[in-house]
């Protein structure tokens, strides 16, 4: 549904302007594909970017001071989908980018208040190598047997979905769920792994034991097969930039060529006969952009209001999408203070639901990059919240600081004061890709035919990581780019 201009001929050619709203990566990456993609269609598409905060960026954010560089989102980004290192070498930013210090590779699970590191090699979380599996401390002799066992179950009957913890339950055990796979294959979703999709977040592993039988064998043949291009790929599986995640953000607006407004409130989207009416409040006064296309990369929750009176199924489909709120606390102190260094290894642990800590998880930041404190400091970022988290994340800062102190202090050996403190709060901030997400998406995907012309992408849709919300602004533009095209010829 884009709309059309007469020229002076009488003529009639596409002429469309589309509105992005949402300023997080995914409305940033729309927007800079659109530029791409409208050069190499040859259709001179335009656009307005809104975005009711007073940045750019959503949950990237980079503060600076004193010699720190604190994130208070994604402090990197994975390295094996592409989109991300990608977007960086087109912006110019590929001589920025820092890896993991290599030093410093290892990471440790927390196992009854004692942080145990995390065995090698593992391929998608699943071990492939026995000698050091059967070494670790993080599992007893009989729960390694049992997770053994998973070379001789059968495999699964059927291709329904299931949680995270049905599978790791059904092939490895109970313990190794507790004890492993419950805080690592949860970590980046704020999740809880009863509830967590497999076919949405781990559908490789699914696919494994439908092809192997196993989850092991199919480890190790993945193994194989990636072993050429493993030869090949980065010197990391995490990176970042020199400056930080809002570097990206930085290079990202002062490089698009459409118009961009902080600070403007989306109230709701009308359609008409050349297009679509987009109702804002930009610092106060109400305004309306007309637009052939719309592209909503907001929260799902965001989203569903916006659309509400466009199409009450879609609002409701939209709102079946939990979120849950979760934190970063960032803590640097003086390393004279430090009496701990055999408790600073690494590049941090994460602690599994069963713990009784607030904190879900610590990085190390000086040990993972060590330009983001100076030499004579040690930085750290501790996560607290999450799905079944909740009420950790609700208390008010100072006692918040007070027991991530408290747990660090018990877990590492710190008790010293930090020199400086950074809390930062995402309320309703990590969607839940729950079992059956796929057809939730499927569902909004249906009624979305009915509106040509209104996309709707971000993290609560295909992928919370920067390189998937990267791809699917990708798509999302092309998309866009490909229908003006057809629609001029």
């Amino acid at each position: 549904m884009y709309f059309s201009v007469s020229d002076m001929t009488g003529s009639r050619k596409t002429n469309p302007h589309v509105a992005i709203i949402g300023g997080g990566i995914s409305g940033l990456a729309t927007a800079y594909y659109l530029d791409k993609f409208s050069r190499r269609y040859d259709c001179d598409v335009s656009y307005t970017l809104l975005e009711s905060s007073d940045r750019f960026g959503g949950k990237i954010l980079t503060e600076s001071s004193d010699g720190f560089i604190f994130e208070g989102g994604p402090d990197s980004f994975v390295t094996h989908k592409q989109w991300a290192l990608n977007l960086c070498s087109e912006i110019g930013l590929k001589d920025r980018l820092v890896s993991v210090d290599e030093e410093h590779r290892k990471f440790h699970i927390v196992n009854h208040d004692e942080m145990v590191e995390i065995p090698s090699g593992l391929r998608l979380g699943i071990p492939t190598e026995v000698i050091p599996f059967l070494q670790s401390r993080l599992l007893t002799l009989p729960a390694k047997v049992r997770f053994l066992l998973d070379l001789i179950i059968p495999r699964k009957r059927n291709d329904n979905d299931e949680s995270v913890a049905a599978l790791i339950r059904r092939r490895f055990g109970n313990d190794a769920l507790d004890n492993f796979y419950a805080p690592l294959f949860a970590g980046i979703y704020a999740a809880n792994p009863e509830r967590l999709s497999v076919h949405a977040c781990y559908l490789r592993l699914s696919e494994m034991e439908k092809e192997y039988g196993s989850l092991i064998r199919g480890a190790r043949a993945h193994r194989r097969r990636a072993g050429a291009e493993d030869s090949v790929r980065h010197r990391s599986v995490f990176m970042s930039l020199e400056g930080g995640m809002t570097e990206m953000i930085t290079f990202l607006t002062d490089n698009l060529a459409g118009e961009l407004r902080t600070n403007t409130l989306v109230n709701g989207v009308v359609p008409t006969d050349s297009g679509f009416t987009v109702s804002v409040d930009s610092n106060g006064v109400a305004e309306e952009v007309t637009a052939g296309a719309v592209v909503l990369a907001t929260p799902s929750f965001v989203t569903a209001e916006i659309v509400e009176s466009l199409s009450r199924p879609l609002a409701d489909a939209l709102r079946t999408i939990r979120h849950v709120s979760s934190g970063t606390v960032c803590v640097g102190f003086e390393r004279s203070d430090l009496k701990c260094d055999t408790g600073l290894t690494g590049t941090g642990f994460i602690v599994p639901p069963r713990e009784p800590r607030l904190i879900s998880g610590c990085t190390f930041v000086s040990n993972k990059f060590g330009n983001r404190a100076p030499k004579s400091k040690f930085l750290m970022r501790a996560f607290v919240g999450g799905d079944g988290r909740q009420n950790q994340y609700e208390v008010d800062d100072a006692d918040l600081l007070d027991q991530v102190l408290r747990d660090l202090g018990d877990l590492t050996g710190i008790d010293a004061a930090p020199v400086i403190t950074r809390i930062f709060r995402w309320p309703q901030g990590n969607p839940q890709y729950d079992v059956g997400h796929l057809g939730r998406i499927s569902a909004i995907s249906e009624i979305l035919k009915e509106f040509p012309g209104i996309h709707v992408t971000g993290c609560a849709i295909s992928g919370v990581g920067i390189p998937d919300c990267i791809r699917n602004g990708v798509k999302t533009a092309e998309q866009i780019c490909k229908r003006i095209k057809i629609d001029r010829q």
